[in-house]
C-alpha cells in the first residue's frame, strides 16, 4: 500500500461517491469551499497495486492569536 498526494479530482471523487461511507464533506470540492475561508485542503489516496483503496482529505488551519 502506498499513500500519496492526489490532484486528480475525478479519481478522488469517484472513490468517495462509490464508498458506502462517502460524504459530501469528503469531496474534492468541499476542500475548495473551505479554502475560501482560510483552510488549506490536503488530499491523499492510498493505493494498492495501482488501485485506490482509500482517500483522505485533511483541512489544515492555523490558530490565530
Amino acid at each position: 500500500m502506498e499513500l500519496k498526494p492526489c490532484t486528480d479530482i475525478n479519481a478522488f471523487n469517484a472513490f468517495v461517491f462509490s464508498s458506502p461511507y462517502g460524504h459530501i464533506h469528503q469531496t474534492f470540492e468541499w476542500g475548495e469551499v473551505k479554502s475560501r475561508f482560510g483552510w488549506k485542503p490536503l488530499r491523499y489516496v492510498a493505493e494498492d497495486n495501482g488501485q485506490i483503496i482509500a482517500t483522505l482529505s485533511i483541512l489544515k488551519t492555523y490558530k490565530q492569536g
